[in-house]
């Protein structure tokens, strides 16, 4: 038997590395296996259908139990490539409301929904089996290439994606990465969504580009470019600084993006471009705490635009929080979170308010100011090392509701590992 050891070294710390093994089965039996059961239910403390009206939103009353299975694979490396394959299946356990029925809205980033029964508020009825993460991988130590269904994370990517992600360190304390998508949509244990085409008006998909360099030990600096051709393009920065001593740290970063809207982007690029400026301050205890805060706002006639296609990792609040700042325009969101881990339990919750107002269409007056505060909150536990339980609670309070009801949303959960 023969192995290869991958590694890149990037400002004193090992990057990646792997064992490649120079026979295919070797690398196949050396793989990893995983798996869970996991029961999961939501229920929402929404508005209330009046008399036979069925047709049900995200600020609706509704409820619902679950089960799923999800099984996942990646071998070992041979050589330089390994594979993952991983899916999942859900059935309906329990629904609050059998005959209600859903459809996308406007949810503009998830826009496949459909179902009957509240299970379909976040299980859409043609989705519940599905081929979950899934790629074809490439790595040499200084370049990394995943093809295929791949997990995307950066500013504005927080979901699935079909495509091509990129990653390469050659050059010296820089990082540059390329991510090319076709489809996105969601396979968890908590939102299964199905996939839809990012880009329905133009077979070139979406393209995002970074450049990420980092000076001395304590600072980084970030440009990024996205082209979703004939919706809009993109471009942004993003500075931070950390400083670590011993197991604490301290840490802060500015981050500005802009959107140019096209043709059939946000308004049909007739009512300007999004924006996003957010500021962020963060303390901690590596392994165990961190208190932060910090202010987002947005573009005063469309928001965020199209910015968030993929979704993103700028907001603070959790899967199902944040609507005012996703949806509305000229936001301004003040927030705190505090997270804390030991153990088998990990804890985080999130306070914020938001000023904003709702969308004007093009020569509409603008429209007036509301605001909203919202908590997030959510305890994770482990009972023992391979099952635990999830609660997550979502409760939006204060201004004049006049784009959104006042909402409670509760999330309860036990999952089996093996």
């Amino acid at each position: 038997m023969k192995k290869i050891v991958l590694s890149v070294m990037l400002c004193g710390s090992v990057w990646g590395y792997a064992w490649g093994y120079d026979s295919i089965d070797e690398a196949l039996e050396n793989g990893v296996s995983s798996g869970d059961i996991t029961l999961y239910g939501n229920y929402t403390n929404g508005t209330k259908n009046q008399g036979n009206n069925k047709g049900k939103n995200d600020f609706s009353e509704s409820g619902y139990m679950v089960g799923s299975v999800g099984l996942a694979y990646h071998s070992a490396f041979y050589k330089y490539l390994r594979v993952a394959v991983s899916f999942r299946a859900v059935g309906v356990l329990y629904e609050h409301d059998e005959d209600s029925i859903w459809g996308a809205g406007n949810l503009t980033n998830n826009p496949n929904r459909y179902g009957k029964g509240d299970a379909s508020r976040d299980f859409y009825m043609n989705d519940r089996t599905m081929l979950g993460q899934s790629y074809l991988e490439y790595f040499d130590g200084n370049t990394s290439i995943k093809a295929g269904r791949i997990f995307a994370d950066s500013e504005w990517a927080d979901r699935l994606v079909d495509g091509v992600w990129l990653r390469n360190r050659s050059l010296p304390n820089a990082l540059i990465e390329g991510l090319w998508v076709k489809n996105s949509g969601y396979v968890q244990y908590n939102k299964m969504t199905g996939f839809y085409d990012v880009n329905p008006h133009n077979s070139l998909g979406l393209t995002q580009m970074s450049f990420k360099y980092h000076i001395g030990e304590v600072m980084s600096v970030k440009f990024y470019g996205i082209a979703n051709p004939s919706m809009f393009y993109a471009t942004g920065v993003k500075a931070s600084a950390r400083y670590e001593a011993s197991k604490s740290y301290i840490g802060l970063s500015g981050h500005f993006a802009t959107s140019f809207e096209q043709t059939y982007g946000v308004q049909k690029g007739n009512q300007g471009n999004g924006y996003n400026t957010d500021v962020k301050v963060y303390v901690g205890v590596k392994d165990m705490a961190e208190v932060s805060g910090g202010y987002i706002g947005s573009g005063s006639n469309i928001g965020w635009g199209s910015l968030n296609t993929l979704g993103n990792s700028v907001s603070p609040f959790f899967m199902w929080g944040g609507r005012a700042l996703l949806e509305g325009v000229d936001a301004n969101v003040w927030y705190g979170k505090v997270m804390f881990a030991i153990d088998r339990v990990s804890f985080a919750v999130v306070y914020g308010s938001t000023k904003f107002r709702g969308m004007s269409m093009v020569n509409e007056p603008l429209k007036p100011y509301d605001r909203v505060n919202e908590v997030n909150f959510l305890l994770d536990f482990g009972f023992t090392e391979h099952f635990s339980g999830i609660v997550n609670v979502l409760n939006t309070h204060g201004g004049s509701q006049l784009y959104y009801p006042h909402m409670t949303n509760v999330n309860l959960g036990m999952k089996l590992a093996f």
